[in-house]
């Protein structure tokens, strides 16, 4: 902290805030807002110093965010706790974003990468829509984000959590200056299956790795039956080689991260076309050879229902 106070473009308001927090922290001081138990505060300021810690050694590497971090704690100290806390999250999150995931991002399993991005995409989406909230409320503090975080219910776990630590937040619930179902459905009507197909098949284009990732998984789950150069380069790709949108559903369904129980069956379109669902059709008896089987076609295409997400 102290490095920070030193910064040669810091006012002089800005160096005593920022030796004010520092000294509170090292001493678990009560702030305004601040977890009440004495055991609770030296936990809650140790984990804050803690990530202080990995914020300075972080900016040993990064000197050009050192003005931007100086700055936005000098402001936050001038407040109260949980001010703080978000002052510090944010730091830690720009000069150390591997800190909380894995330090080898080319070992991630598939399945984790894409959970990870989609993840980012939820809390981009979050972002954006709290920017709306906050200028349709004329509200700019740390409680009125908290209050909005913790509303939202969008599966951002983290920001939901430091929300949930805020009692301030509350206020805002009680003064009902943003409709939150609206913005709950808004968020969500940004975040369908198409978006989220959309959005991957965008990071598979900017990253040859994961692509290759990608096509490798393909080629590991051929559907039965069919020549796995034909599934890969015919059924999964087009003409220009681009991943169909059709194989991007078929792998996030099959990861459990969209939900594919209302999917069509995957079928060659030479197979007769059935007269009813497969589930449906009655069986009709044979004199000589037993039960026969529906006939085997691919259901109408004007009957699909959109995929949705788990």
């Amino acid at each position: 902290m102290n490095m920070l106070a030193r910064h040669p473009n810091l006012s002089t308001d800005q160096k005593r805030n920022l030796e004010k927090m520092s000294r509170a922290l090292e001493k678990a001081d009560k702030v305004s807002n601040g977890p009440s138990e004495e055991s609770d505060r030296r936990g809650a300021c140790d984990e804050l110093l803690a990530m202080m810690s990995r914020v300075l050694e972080g900016l040993r590497t990064q000197g050009d965010m050192t003005e931007f971090v100086a700055a936005s704690l000098a402001e936050a100290a001038a407040n109260c706790w949980t001010a703080w806390e978000e002052a510090v999250h944010s730091a830690y999150q720009v000069v150390c974003p591997d800190a909380s995931g894995s330090s080898h991002v080319m070992t991630m399993e598939l399945e984790d990468w894409f959970l990870g991005e989609l993840l980012s995409f939820r809390r981009d989406l979050g972002y954006r829509a709290l920017a709306k909230a906050k200028e349709r409320a004329g509200e700019t503090d740390v409680h009125f984000k908290n209050f909005f975080f913790s509303s939202i219910h969008f599966g951002l776990p983290v920001l939901q959590r430091m929300a949930a630590k805020d009692p301030s937040r509350l206020n805002y619930t009680m003064l009902n200056l943003v409709n939150m179902d609206e913005v709950r459905a808004d968020l969500w009507k940004e975040y369908t299956p198409a978006s989220i197909t959309a959005h991957v098949k965008a990071l598979l284009d900017s990253s040859a790795y994961w692509r290759g990732r990608v096509v490798d998984w393909l080629r590991a789950h051929c559907i039965e039956g069919l020549d796995s150069q034909q599934w890969l380069y015919e059924w999964c790709h087009d003409a220009g080689y681009s991943l169909r949108d059709e194989a991007i559903v078929f792998m996030l369904a099959s990861m459990r991260i969209l939900d594919g129980s209302i999917l069509c069956e995957i079928r060659p379109a030479t197979v007769p076309r059935r007269t009813s669902a497969p589930w449906r059709a009655p069986l009709a008896s044979a004199a000589a050879g037993g039960a026969a089987r529906p006939a085997q076609v691919r259901p109408d295409p004007a009957a699909r229902r959109p995929c949705v997400m788990m």
